[in-house]
């Protein structure tokens, strides 16, 4: 299985890429003694995977001994996240919608990294975006979101920037990010975020 797991991507230098970035990443968060990779996948995210995804971490915290209001914030966060990939990933040239979803934990929070193909001329107004919502007070943010709320209901397909504005009010913390060009017009778009335990 593992070969041809690789003759595809061979096959695809977009998925090879976004496999570098997702194993160099994979290895730093591995030798960080502070850190346990509790969830790595890369490839596509279907309906039942994402089910999967957030019903597992529920028990996983839950066993670990996380407060119900944390638990709730990290499905909040992952629907969130995962929903932004399916709705606004783009494709790769084999007509794939790749990505990466990372949570690790440490004594004190969890952080969440999620990816996706963004078009690298969306890619200014995405950073500009995370550095506005990043710049907002909390009553700024409640405003912000309610607007979102109010776009996505007259728009369903815009979204509106709903999912950072929640992940933003629920983690109180910094959303970060980082960008890698993948192919010419493409780039991996990583969103990161911690969750305090």
């Amino acid at each position: 299985m593992q070969k041809s797991m690789m003759a595809v991507l061979s096959g695809n230098s977009v998925a090879v890429r976004v496999r570098e970035i997702y194993q160099n990443r994979l290895e730093s968060k591995l030798v960080d003694n502070n850190l346990s990779v509790v969830v790595s996948h890369m490839g596509t995210f279907t309906l039942d995977f994402v089910s999967g995804l957030t019903d597992w971490m529920e028990t996983l915290m839950v066993s670990s001994g996380d407060r119900k209001i944390v638990v709730k914030r990290m499905f909040t966060i992952l629907i969130e996240g995962l929903k932004n990939v399916r709705k606004h990933g783009e494709l790769d040239p084999k007509g794939e919608q790749l990505g990466f979803v990372m949570i690790c934990k440490s004594e004190d929070e969890y952080q969440i990294a999620i990816a996706n193909l963004v078009l690298s001329e969306n890619k200014d107004n995405l950073i500009e975006f995370i550095t506005k919502i990043n710049a907002y007070s909390e009553e700024e943010l409640h405003m912000k979101l309610q607007h979102a709320l109010d776009a996505e209901f007259l728009d369903s397909e815009s979204g509106a920037g709903l999912g950072m504005l929640v992940t933003r009010l629920k983690t109180g913390s910094q959303l970060h990010y980082s960008c890698n060009t993948v192919s010419d017009g493409l780039e991996l778009f990583v969103f990161e975020v911690s969750l305090n335990r």
